[in-house]
């Protein structure tokens, strides 16, 4: 039996795992904000961004409208800017976005390799030459994660762990962009990859509200970590 053909199947849905990446999130946004020597809390908050960088690549694939989407992202990225500086620098602060800018040009970069699918050498060049404008366009805006943000979207997007050969290039992936390239605590976010291999494919909650409330969980929670963090100085 060739393995690599293999579909499985796991047990978690898509808001089952926006949940988790919500949860972890936050409690490394209040590690960060509220209680900086606890490290564990920065430890467990490694889990998110992966998973969201999984679940933009299941999005495109199976969204109605990429120009859309792309357009809820760069809103709540807006929305998200001063309660992101709120949070972490208390001013205003341009040395560093708000994660919705990496999701955004990861979008952006995936519309781009999605158009350029065809056969030829000319246009494998030319979806390697998209890929790397998308690292550099999110490392010179100072975008969360930097131009690691956009190169590990891209790897889930091209490898979104239908079989066993999928699941154990992500894990590779994982671990050279993780471990290797951002380095420091960055590396536990590889054990978010269980969770990513526990995906079944459905949507899970349907509703509109719960769809919203997803987008802004993000400026919400820094909103509020933003003005504690007044009181704290």
């Amino acid at each position: 039996m060739n393995t690599d053909t293999i579909e499985y199947k796991g047990v978690l849905s898509s808001s089952t795992l926006h949940i988790i990446a919500m949860v972890s999130m936050l409690i490394d946004h209040v590690g960060a904000v509220v209680y900086p020597n606890i490290e564990w809390m920065r430890i467990v908050g490694r889990l998110a961004f992966p998973i969201y960088c999984f679940m933009l690549a299941e999005g495109f694939r199976h969204t109605s409208s990429a120009p859309k989407y792309l357009q809820r992202l760069l809103i709540f990225g807006l929305i998200s800017e001063i309660p992101f500086d709120m949070a972490f620098y208390h001013v205003p602060y341009w040395n560093h976005q708000n994660v919705y800018w990496t999701l955004s040009i990861s979008l952006i970069t995936l519309m781009l390799i999605r158009k350029l699918e065809q056969p030829g050498l000319k246009y494998k060049f030319l979806q390697f030459a998209v890929i790397m404008a998308g690292f550099l366009a999110a490392t010179f805006t100072f975008s969360d994660y930097y131009g690691f943000g956009v190169l590990l979207v891209v790897a889930f997007y091209n490898f979104p762990g239908r079989n066993i050969r999928e699941k154990a290039t992500q894990l590779l992936l994982m671990v050279l962009i993780n471990a290797v390239l951002l380095g420091g605590s960055q590396a536990f976010a590889i054990a978010s990859i269980i969770f990513i291999w526990l995906y079944n494919g459905e949507r899970g909650i349907t509703a509109k509200p719960f769809k919203y409330f997803c987008y802004a969980f993000y400026p919400l929670h820094l909103l509020i970590l933003g003005l504690i963090n007044l009181f704290l100085l």
